[in-house]
């Protein structure tokens, strides 16, 4: 029996798949999502607008205000994938559980210092 390539199974339901083509499906699926392949490390700011999801409009917005991290060569603007990444992750939101821990330490702390006196 022929093994079939991913045009003609991706189509399928997985219902009708065999085991070993649904393995093999999601191993291509899973390469084509890796990201440290699909990005190079210095990007332009087309490149840039991909990977953020931003508009390339955007991007130029946040260069002019430094909002964002990037780097300039003349007219060029570059970005480096791991500082976008740690950008577009600095904002990380508090969970409900993390709020009450660190108002709880808060408390603790001023409830500390007013028994030592200070």
């Amino acid at each position: 029996m022929r093994q079939r390539t991913f045009e003609e199974i991706k189509e399928k339901p997985l219902i009708y798949l065999t085991v070993e083509e649904f393995l093999n499906l999601q191993e291509t699926l899973g390469k084509k999502s890796d990201t440290s392949t699909q990005f190079p490390e210095i990007m332009s700011i087309d490149i840039a607008s991909r990977f953020t999801g931003y508009k390339k409009s955007t991007l130029y917005r946040k260069t002019c205000t430094n909002a964002i991290p990037f780097y300039r060569q003349g007219s060029r603007v570059l970005f480096k994938k791991m500082e976008l990444e740690k950008w577009l992750l600095s904002n990380k939101q508090e969970t409900v559980k993390e709020h009450i821990e660190r108002l709880e330490s808060e408390l603790n702390n001023r409830t500390k210092r007013k028994i030592n006196g200070k």
